[in-house]
């Protein structure tokens, strides 16, 4: 993938926002960390069955306009 990885501080109060213009952003995905990971699980449309089992997400990623998590 042509791209660029970078940090991106993001406040708990802000991440459900954040997470809604991720694309409109230019974001092809993202990985997730603590405070965020519990929170991504529950805002995602679709997540893998680690995800799924674990509780938290830690990767984000978009398959045509659906936002999926995995872990």
């Amino acid at each position: 993938i042509a791209g660029s990885y970078e940090a991106v501080d993001v406040a708990p109060g802000e991440f459900s926002s954040f997470l809604g213009r991720l694309r409109e952003a230019g974001f092809a995905g993202g990985n997730v960390t603590i405070p965020h990971k519990e929170a991504a699980f529950d805002l995602v449309e679709r997540r893998d069955a680690a995800a799924q089992a674990i509780g938290a997400v830690n990767t984000l990623w978009f398959e045509g306009r659906t936002l999926v998590g995995g872990n």
